[in-house]
This record gives structure tokens, sequence and C-alpha cells, in this order.
């Protein structure tokens, strides 16, 4: 039953004696009492579940070179309206470096020393008065982060991407275009999706370990520790194919119930992620 259902009827058994504020106050506090407690407990699960597929790679021994200190570069004259994406983003463990114009990213390019990627707009003012806001200033910072950086991945995130432009941008070896408006989720997991597949080779060689433990957590007799195996599964499945089938054999034959609707939204997790890359 609903928890509005639930304050209804404590409402309504409740004596008109007591008058209509003081049954508003007690249903109240009721209804306060029941969303405190659906916090915690949605905090004590998200404080259970790996957070980011970058923290499961920096929590595997503490002599490696983490990736969490990582710098992104945002380039865009209209940041306010990407907080909340920025936000989202900060929470995988990358900090954010915003510039507005030309001027600014290129110089962030020079001095910065852990760029890990690099978000570029099109549309961009020059940062120079003289020269004003001309079309795809963006290019330039493209270019200079080619030539400086040749190894730091980059998306172009711009609504004026299109025709010749996408071309150029191929040419110089963009890592993905993204168009404009596009939503929280996509932009996110598309993000993730170029950081990891441009991480160093000993990254990925711990990525590979991750994807060998969680397998064999899968065999393990206590469901909790198959379920949060699921949980990491759910989010690698996209680079071993066998993830995949492994999760639908436990679907269908694991004894435990939630063991098996975990299995489930792992595989709905794949699904997505898959059909996202084909559609990229």
């Amino acid at each position: 039953m609903m928890m509005s259902e639930w304050l209804k009827i404590i409402r309504d058994a409740l004596p008109e004696a007591l008058g209509g504020l003081a049954v508003a106050t007690i249903v109240g506090i009721l209804g306060l009492i029941y969303r405190n407690l659906s916090r915690n407990k949605s905090k004590k699960r998200a404080e259970s579940k790996p957070s980011s597929i970058s923290n499961l790679l920096s929590a595997n021994s503490d002599k490696q070179e983490t990736i969490d200190k990582n710098k992104i570069l945002f380039v865009d004259d209209e940041l306010a309206w990407y907080s909340v994406i920025l936000t989202g983003i900060e929470k995988y463990g990358y900090e954010i470096i915003p510039a507005t114009n030309v001027g600014q990213a290129v110089e962030i390019i020079k001095s910065e020393n852990l760029l890990a990627l690099a978000i570029i707009d099109l549309m961009i003012p020059s940062g120079d008065q003289k020269e004003g806001r001309s079309k795809y200033q963006g290019l330039r910072v493209i270019e200079v982060a080619k030539q400086l950086r040749p190894e730091m991945p980059i998306i172009c995130h711009s609504a004026a991407a299109r025709g010749e432009i996408i071309e150029r941008l191929q040419e110089l070896g963009v890592n993905e275009i993204l168009p404009k408006p596009i939503g929280f989720d996509e932009f996110t997991s598309r993000v993730k999706l170029v950081l990891l597949s441009s991480q160093r080779p000993k990254q990925q060689e711990l990525l590979v370990d991750e994807i060998k433990r969680r397998k064999l957590e899968l065999k393990a007799g206590s469901s909790d520790v198959r379920i949060k195996a699921l949980w990491t599964l759910g989010e690698l499945g996209q680079y071993d194919p066998s993830i995949l089938t492994l999760i639908k054999e436990l679907e269908v034959n694991d004894k435990d119930s939630e063991v098996r609707k975990a299995a489930n939204q792992a595989k709905r997790k794949i699904h997505k992620s898959v059909k996202q890359q084909e559609l990229a």
C-alpha cells in the first residue's frame, strides 16, 4: 500500500475532536518520518552499491595510479545551463575546469597537467574583444589541443556540428560528436565511454581484472555478494560479451528472487549501453 493511502486511513481514523489543525499536524509528522526512513534506506543502498567505474578501478589497489584526480576541460560560454550535468560528472571523481572562450581554453590546455578529457563547444567567443564572436571558434581550441596533447580525447558538444564541420572534426580526430541539447543520462554515459576507451594500458588491465573478479562473485553462496557483482557487471557488460550470457543464466536459474531481479536490471542496463553505442 502506498504511503499516501496509509496517511488517508490514519487521517480518517483520527477523532474529529482533535480538530483539523491537530490532525494535519499529526499526519504531517508521520509523513516526515516516512520520508526520512525512505531517505536513510536509499542512502544505505547507495553506499553498498559501487558509485562509478572510476571508483571500481581505483579501489583495487592502493599502489596503482588512480584516475580520480584527473580533470576535464569543459569549454562553453553557457556554463550555467550545464550545472546539473557537470555536477553529475564530478560525482565520478573528476574535477571540471571551465573555460568560456578560446583564450581561456588554450591557456588551460598549456598549463594543466592532469587533463583526462576536453569537452568543447564550437560556438564560443575568441576572448579577444577586437575579434568579437565568430563562428566555429571551438575549432581553434580543438586544433591547439591536438597539437599540444595529441593523446587527450576530445568530445565536441555543439548544435552547430553538421556537414563540412563534421568532416573537419573527424579529420582532427575528435573522439565523439554530441548534439545540443542532450539528456543527462546519455551525456554522462558517452563521457564515461570515451574516458574508459582512452585509458592507459594499466587501467585497461585493471578493468579486465575487475570483470574477472566480479564473474567469480556470481558463483558465491551469498545472495548479497551475487547482487553486488551484478550491479557492477551491469556497468561493465558492454566491454565483455560473455557477461551478458552469465547474467541471463542467473536471471533464469538463480534460486533467490532478488538475485534474479538484479540480473534482469543488469541485463537491461547492458542492452541500453550497447544500443547507445550503436546509435553513436
